[in-house]
């Protein structure tokens, strides 16, 4: 998966913006707005396309009838035992527009179900990027690398930023609102495209 370290981003924002030694806007409001766009994009990505590649597959123990769901569930997609059949007393609430058997949001902490083990198929949450400490001469110990969805993620966040800047400036972030939309609408296409070929196999009634 491709990465781009936290440093490099915020240099090419504070570049194109234009404010290369300025803390007009500080590296911490900027990480947390660049936090806030990872999940935006995230949300849509997983939401309108559901990429297989970013989809992480467990088998859980069962222990006296109950399955601990992992901490870093954001949607569940199945939920099956050990020979492939769906459970259908797994306490999930289909949650969304398209309201189906194998779309469901985290509603528990546990499965509760019959079987010895079970398989699950989800989707992860995204992890904040924290600032990093700084040292005696005011550098960070480390250098954080953001992993991207696809590369076209870093334009994203890049415009994105630039243009929480230039509007928190009262300057005119047209351009790179343009370019973050652009960076957007190829990404989505691009994972649209990906999928359009079933990964999986959905149980007609």
């Amino acid at each position: 998966m491709k990465t781009i370290n936290l440093s490099k981003l915020l240099r090419m924002v504070r570049n194109q913006a234009d404010y290369d030694d300025s803390q007009f806007v500080s590296d911490l409001e900027l990480v947390d707005t660049l936090n806030f766009l990872r999940t935006e994009l995230y949300t849509q990505v997983v939401d309108r396309c559901e990429p297989p590649r970013l989809m992480v597959d467990i088998n859980l123990v069962v222990s006296n009838g109950l399955a601990i769901i992992p901490e870093d569930v954001y949607k569940i997609l199945s939920v099956s035992n050990e020979v492939g059949e769906e459970l259908s007393e797994a306490h999930f609430t289909p949650v969304g527009k398209k309201m189906n058997k194998h779309t469901y949001f985290l509603q528990g902490d546990t499965i509760r179900t019959e079987a010895q083990s079970i398989n699950i198929k989800y989707f992860p949450i995204i992890e904040d990027i924290e600032l990093p400490e700084e040292d005696e001469d005011n550098e960070w110990i480390d250098d954080p690398e953001i992993r991207l969805i696809c590369p076209e993620e870093a334009v994203f966040l890049r415009a994105g930023l630039v243009s929480y800047i230039l509007t928190k400036d009262e300057s005119d972030p047209s351009t790179a609102m343009m370019e973050k939309i652009n960076a957007y609408n190829r990404i989505i296409s691009t994972f649209q495209q990906k999928n359009i070929q079933p990964y999986r196999v959905r149980k007609v009634i």
